[in-house]
């Protein structure tokens, strides 16, 4: 086996280094010998020293193969079998079937096709990360060593193929619709996807606002602004504490999805409640395994516990369809303990013929798990499935859920991203296939699925022309790249999309803001319709109805963005090879968690929403913050805003601040108070801290500029 890395190792192997008895020439000699791996002999170089032992092994094995770590000590021995399976081909064979596929020729898009291989036996997969542990293990005797031209912190990883239970032609309407508008008198959570639920730090149904604050699950009756009942969260285990983030409210069933931490063993840092705040653990707790309990609130007053579910690893995404959770955690096994280096699901650890690697991946010793099961049944199976691969983001249709991890290729000297995609019904996961493109996915928003094909927007950066590079891609149901647009805007990044049916409309940014829109009518022939460009930038974008489109953002001139200024955009986009902003409202001094946090977008009726904006403000204490939640309303074709509803002062949290509406009454919540105003008057009727459960008052008279609608005093 030819060493890629003869020069560094010749000068390292030239130092002064103390090495450990377990790689002594007499150690090393023995574990070959003791390998019942078949050896090839090759002479060995003496370096002034230092004398090192080295091996080139080969297998010969009829539908597998064999990987070993290029490191020091014994060499474990890791063969795999080809995933095919016949669920795949009775995908393909549906696929025939379907009188309206199109078949489009898979296009070269610079990245390498990743083929999916599983481990053949439970002894395969042991010995695959034991020899990562080896490597890491002499990383921190010798350093950095680099493997493959690349370092450990460098090394990433990916999969692909298997087989989904339906024909992905069976596809559910994809984010294409209007998800805008709402059908019901009471505000849900703004989701990418039409019927398929994602978690929230609030829920409202009609009837109870549900929050999670404090670590605790408040429950609280919106009609008599009283609080129904407040949960404390138990962890599993004593000698832990458990986090939970966000929930999901499906009629009587609330599920509640967070983490679980155990205290450092040293005992030289004190455990601290405050640690977790959106999924990041701190350095004074460590992260044990994710969680989602299933609670019973048929009883409001009295919320009963029916289920806990836990995985290992850190919460990537979930989403709910139905009844059904899917969950995605990113997992990291302890190769010091030298076993049990697959994941856990309630305690029981997967098989092996649970996981999916890339087998020509020798660096990995990440996870990607993702479970599945039905919180309307209590002894619902827990589907599962993994694949050895890092992850960053999650889209899923009603049918697919995928997930994206990021790569750098130093071939070529770009980012490439890898998207594996899982099947699920039902409560049931399997795993279906990947792609490999080039470029970075930023949010969920840049992937959206309609019928059988995938569609991607990513950014890239071209070193060679010092220039950001945008584009799209367009894949079909077995993950086969079949249409590109790449460089939409010259040296200029994708900072929003929102995909509607068969078209695209893309913001780029570099000193104005391009909205494109681009129609994908011919999945194998993306063309640019028409676009126009504007002063800042738009970082969500939001379809009222078919012809108008909401972009909000930050203002600008032609020379750069202005971060003190929200600007939202109404794009009348009934004319795709003209598109046009009729109107747009800019906010001083400002800063709009939309663009962090879509969830926080409310749709109110399908011509007026809301959004939270937060002040900044300037006085004799200091810098501070002042919170409004602001609605706007088109009408005719214009552009107005609507309504104030001021929520200032006790225990505001400027992280967390959200409006929401049931009937004729808005709701404003922060981390600690809700307050109910009468939609048309703005006048606040009633408010209650729902931690401490006391009512409270306003502190402080808000004053307003009517000419120019903004908060210009307190």
């Amino acid at each position: 086996m030819k060493n890629e890395n003869y020069d560094d190792m010749k000068k390292l192997f030239g130092e002064e280094i103390e090495l450990p008895e377990s790689l002594s020439k007499e150690n090393i000699v023995k574990k070959i010998k003791e390998s019942d791996v078949k050896q090839k002999k090759k002479r060995v170089k003496v370096f002034p020293r230092f004398v090192a032992a080295a091996a080139a092994f080969a297998v010969v094995a009829t539908g597998a193969f064999a990987v070993y770590e290029r490191s020091f000590g014994s060499k474990r021995p890791v063969t795999f079998e080809n995933a095919t399976s016949v669920a795949q081909e009775k995908q393909e064979t549906a696929s025939q079937e379907n009188e309206n596929t199109v078949s489009y020729s898979e296009i070269d898009v610079g990245t390498k096709k990743i083929s999916l291989s599983k481990f053949k036996s439970e002894k395969d997969l042991e010995n695959y990360f034991l020899n990562i542990a080896t490597k890491e293990k002499n990383r921190k005797l010798f350093g950095n060593v680099k493997y493959n031209g690349r370092s450990d912190e460098e090394a990433y990883e990916n999969v692909v193929d298997y087989a989904p239970t339906e024909s992905a032609h069976d596809q559910s309407q994809s984010s294409a619709s209007i998800t805008g508008k709402n059908d019901s008198s009471f505000g849900k959570t703004n989701t990418q996807v039409d019927g398929v639920d994602e978690a929230d730090i609030i829920k409202n149904d009609g009837n109870y606002l549900y929050v999670i604050s404090h670590d605790k699950l408040s429950i609280i009756n919106a009609k008599t602004m009283k609080l129904a009942s407040q949960n404390e969260f138990k962890p599993t285990e004593s000698g832990r504490k458990i986090f939970i983030t966000e929930i999901y409210v499906n009629e009587n069933r609330l599920v509640a999805t967070g983490y679980e931490t155990e205290k450092e063993n040293d005992g030289s840092r004190k455990f601290n409640d405050s640690i977790a705040y959106e999924g990041c653990i701190g350095i004074y707790g460590k992260l044990t395994n994710s969680v989602s309990i299933v609670f019973d609130v048929s009883n409001r007053e009295l919320p009963k516990e029916i289920r806990r579910v836990r995985q290992d690893g850190d919460i990537v995404s979930s989403r709910m369809v139905g009844t059904c959770l899917y969950t995605a955690t990113a997992c990291y096994p302890d190769t010091d303990k030298k076993k049990n280096f697959t994941p856990k699901v309630n305690s029981e650890n997967l098989s092996s013929d649970d996981v999916y690697v890339e087998s020509e991946k020798k660096n990995t010793g990440s996870y990607l798990l993702l479970t599945g099961y039905d919180t309307a049944d209590e002894k619902s199976e827990i589907s599962k499935v993994s694949v050895i691969s890092s992850s960053s983001e999650v889209y899923c249709s009603k049918d697919t859920f995928y997930v994206s991890s990021d790569e750098y290729d130093e071939k070529t000297d770009k980012s490439v991203t890898n998207i594996h995609a899982f099947s699920f019904a039902d409560g049931k996961v399997s795993y279906k296939a990947s792609a490999s493109i080039p470029g970075s996915i930023d949010d969920q928003y840049m992937m959206d699925q309609n019928g059988e094909y995938l569609r991607v927007a990513t950014n890239d950066y071209d070193y060679k022309k010092d220039a950001d590079v945008s584009s799209l891609y367009i894949l079909d149901g077995k993950m086969n790249v079949i249409g590109k647009l790449e460089d939409i805007a010259n040296d200029e990044q994708i900072k929003s999309v929102r995909f509607m049916g068969n078209t695209a409309y893309v913001v780029t940014f570099k000193n104005t803001d391009p909205l494109f829109a681009i129609d994908l009518s011919k999945p194998n022939a993306p063309k640019i319709l028409g676009s126009v460009k504007l002063p800042g930038f738009s970082e969500y974008l939001h379809p009222l109805s078919e012809n108008l489109l909401v972009g909000i953002g930050y203002d600008g001139d032609e020379e750069n963005a202005d971060f003190n200024k929200v600007k939202i955009s109404l794009f009348d986009v009934s004319d795709k090879k003209n598109p046009k902003e009729v109107a747009s409202h800019v906010i001083k001094n400002a800063f709009c968690d939309v663009n962090d946090s879509p969830k926080s977008f409310l749709t109110i009726d399908e011509n007026t929403f809301g959004i939270p904006v937060q002040y900044a403000d300037y006085n004799s204490n200091g810098y501070g913050s002042k919170v409004i939640f602001k609605t706007f309303t088109v009408k005719d074709g214009e552009f107005i805003e609507k309504n104030n509803y001021v929520h200032a002062g006790h225990g505001f949290d400027s992280e967390f601040f959200r409006g929401t509406f049931i009937g004729n009454y808005i709701y404003t919540l922060d981390g600690e108070t809700v307050k109910q105003f009468d939609m048309k008057s703005e006048k606040e009727l009633s408010a209650l801290d729902y931690v401490t459960e006391k009512e409270t008052k306003e502190e402080t008279p808000v004053v307003y500029d009517e000419t120019i609608k903004e908060v210009t005093a307190f």
